[in-house]
């Protein structure tokens, strides 16, 4: 594989288009190609130039298919397991990055697609967009940590549990898309969203999303004083980036204080 599996584009916005680039493939997502995404995720988060990053895939048939089963087929079991030590990082890498994540979602969003898509901010879809994570028909399990959180535990446990797609109209009603625009229109409303959140300063959306993903699992209060640490910490420690180690580093400092009394 060559840097072509993964095209990137900056935008006067300030944000950067990742694009998976195997339509012949539906974009899969074979482990050059994963190894790549993670390289450019890594870079966006430290370049102080790049606000947002736009994640879709080549075409309009699919976001992304899934991993690649074709690479898949001959796996054994250890290289299954070393494959996953290897890409499964990617997820969470999204899911915290301290940037906002938008994912232009046209077509199918299946298996590793739909893992990325829920573990990033905002999710635009098309007509024709599908949402399914298929591990449950393999025997296992994705998502449990993300998809809760986006469209509640019950309809989490329902999508889990069956395995079954979710069409665009369903996902925009319970909430896993933000939005559902014309086909022709995905690329464009992520990018008029990434303008949104560039027309504020850095340091606002940093500063929501920290709190945001930190505040998973507390209890309101937590929450508040988690808000309150960001409000006196961000103004003198913000540098153009490192606010989501600073913040959780005196988070954790002051949870500590509340669990020595």
């Amino acid at each position: 594989m060559t840097d072509a599996a993964v095209l990137l584009d900056r935008l006067p916005s300030g944000a950067l288009q990742v694009t998976i680039n195997r339509p012949e493939k539906l974009n899969a997502v074979d482990l050059p190609t994963s190894a790549r995404l993670r390289e450019v995720m890594a870079m966006a988060g430290d370049d102080d130039t790049i606000r947002t990053v736009i994640l879709c895939g080549a075409g309009v048939a699919a976001f992304s298919a899934g991993y690649d089963i074709h690479e898949m087929a001959d796996f054994d079991r250890k290289t299954i397991i070393a494959s996953i030590v290897e890409r499964d990082p990617l997820l969470w890498e999204i899911a915290t990055h301290p940037k906002v994540v938008i994912c232009a979602i046209n077509g199918v969003a299946h298996g590793v697609g739909a893992l990325i898509a829920a573990a990033s901010d905002i999710r635009i879809g098309g007509p024709a967009t599908n949402f399914r994570v298929t591990a449950t028909r393999y025997g296992s399990a994705n998502a449990t940590w993300t998809l809760p959180a986006i469209v509640g535990m019950p309809m989490a446990k329902e999508i889990l549990l069956t395995g079954r797609a979710v069409d665009a109209q369903e996902c925009l009603r319970i909430g896993l898309l933000n939005h559902l625009v014309p086909e022709d229109q995905v690329i464009a409303k992520a990018i008029e969203l990434a303008e949104s959140v560039a027309a504020n300063p850095p340091q606002g959306a940093l500063s929501v999303k920290a709190l945001l993903t930190a505040s998973i699992g507390k209890g309101l209060e937590a929450q508040y004083h988690a808000e309150q640490v960001m409000m006196i910490a961000a103004p003198s420690r913000y540098r153009g980036g490192g606010i989501f180690e600073e913040f959780l580093a005196a988070d954790g400092r002051g949870e500590q204080q509340d669990a020595a009394g």
